[in-house]
């Protein structure tokens, strides 16, 4: 899990990459509020799956990758602002 701060109004882009993808394995992307809720998601079986949210209130915010299926690598690719 990474954590981030962001201000309320901030636009969110989050996108997962999982470098040596061949439907396996399968790993979703989570952005979780500080109380730990989930405030938007991307699940699926594709190499790349991307998230964009429009933070509510300022505070620190979680991005959480997470298996459905399987293990393997990946990166995000974050842009706030």
């Amino acid at each position: 899990d990474h954590t981030f701060s962001f201000k309320a109004g901030d636009k969110v882009a989050i996108t997962m990459i999982i470098p040596a993808w061949n439907y396996f394995p399968d790993l979703d992307v989570y952005l979780l509020n500080s109380s730990g809720s989930t405030m938007a998601y991307a699940i699926g079986t594709k190499r790349q799956e991307t998230i964009t949210y429009t933070i509510p209130s300022t505070g620190t915010y979680t991005v959480s990758v997470r298996s459905y299926t399987g293990t393997g690598k990946y990166f995000f690719d974050l842009s706030a602002g």
